[in-house]
């Protein structure tokens, strides 16, 4: 078990070093330049010249790549914004807290809600709740994050005016009492959280109906039904447990589409968090932000699928002990 996960980790770390490379090369090699955010297209070429020394650009591109990637590994340092000339780890952090939060609680509803109507779909099999609830999970799955997010918008809160349509707080947030202010938070964070919950619950519920259906056909719940086990203690003792193993990989894949969906919902819902960060870089070619977000973006991804495996290591006896 050890030595398979130290081989994980040294994929892991080869993998983060490619992908990294890869994003630096192409955002780079994009088309634009970031000095003609400070000057005009008709300013003297010495002017330009100057700008473009001082962001370093000047230099030749892998000498651009080995300075990051040493600041980087070794110092922490992302570099300093293009565009408003602060440390780019700093910007980085405080638009990370409103991410997290959106995908922690959408990945949370996305399970509970999932799994929940998986199961129970699975246990009335053909049914009308199953035929019902599966129909409706699939028109979710098909759809676009941001076109759902949109929807919510129009209905709840344009039309029916119910909940706030954009921010994390509204304008007078500081001057309300706690548990008014813990309601306004609330009030924000359902329709971003509801939409891209939606979307993870209809992956969740295919998968953790398919796999409750297997467990149910499987032969040591046939012979324990045989027994006389009583139903509920065949479903959610034996059955349950089984069928719920394949969701731990599903998590871990899922995690870099959670984090790309929370990115988008936070533009549509107009949420300070790392998608409204990576927008207005590349709006504004500052390479140094793009290049941190993108960055923690591969991360989320890798360490998602690394979590997974140890997870899973953990939890299934047969691939521990092979």
């Amino acid at each position: 078990m050890i030595k398979r996960l130290i081989s994980r980790l040294i994929e892991f770390i080869v993998v983060l070093f490619i992908g990294v490379t890869i994003i630096f090369i192409i955002i780079h090699l994009a088309p634009g330049d970031p000095s003609l955010q400070f000057c005009s297209p008709t300013a003297p070429l010495e002017q330009r010249e100057l700008l473009m020394h001082r962001f370093g650009l000047d230099q030749p591109l892998w000498k651009q790549y080995t300075i990051w990637l040493k600041n980087a590994v070794i110092q922490f340092d992302f570099g300093i914004s293009f565009f408003s000339g602060k440390q780019v780890g700093k910007m980085v952090r405080q638009a990370l807290s409103p991410t997290l939060l959106l995908t922690g609680l959408a990945l949370l509803f996305g399970i509970l809600a999932g799994v929940f109507l998986g199961i129970q779909a699975a246990i009335r099999q053909n049914k009308f709740f199953d035929r019902f609830v599966t129909t409706i999970m699939f028109a979710f799955y098909s759809m676009p994050s941001f076109w759902l997010g949109l929807i919510l918008l129009q209905i709840f809160a344009v039309q029916l005016n119910w909940l706030p349509s954009s921010q994390l707080v509204s304008v007078f947030h500081e001057q309300f009492s706690c548990g008014a202010r813990l309601w306004d938070y609330c009030r924000h964070l359902i329709l971003p959280v509801s939409t891209l919950g939606l979307i993870f619950a209809a992956s969740f519920y295919r998968y953790s109906r398919n796999a409750m259906l297997t467990a149910l056909s499987s032969e040591y719940i046939l012979a324990a039904q045989a027994r006389g086990t009583p139903r509920n203690h065949l479903i959610y003792r034996y059955a349950l447990g089984n069928s719920l193993l394949p969701l731990i990989s599903l998590v871990g894949t899922s995690l870099p589409v959670l984090f790309s969906g929370a990115l988008m919902i936070e533009v549509v819902f107009g949420l300070p968090g790392l998608g409204r960060l990576m927008t207005d870089a590349v709006l504004t070619r500052d390479y140094p932000v793009i290049v941190a977000a993108a960055l923690l973006s591969f991360f989320a991804a890798i360490i998602g699928n690394l979590m997974a495996d140890i997870i899973y290591l953990i939890v299934d006896p047969r691939l521990r002990h092979s």
